[in-house]
């Protein structure tokens, strides 16, 4: 499954927002300045890149493993 810029940062954003605490844990706080980071970068690689695929993969494993339900997301693109 191929997965475009635009929409891993749509995912990542809709996460983010839906957490909707008024106040982050440090870990929280740390997980939300690298999800920055991470748009930040996506957007500076431009195009989409077949290569990152398994970095992609690695992503939603570890979003998954932190609680996501990575099906009902991707269900909602």
């Amino acid at each position: 499954m191929k997965i475009t810029k635009a929409k891993l940062k749509q995912i990542i954003k809709e996460e983010f927002d839906n957490w909707g605490a008024p106040q982050l844990t440090p870990e929280q706080e740390k997980v939300s300045s690298m999800i920055d980071a991470l748009i930040g970068a996506i957007d500076e690689m431009g195009e989409s890149n077949p290569d990152m695929t398994d970095i992609y993969i690695a992503l939603f494993r570890a979003l998954s493993r932190a609680g996501l339900n990575v099906k009902a997301v991707a269900s909602m693109a």
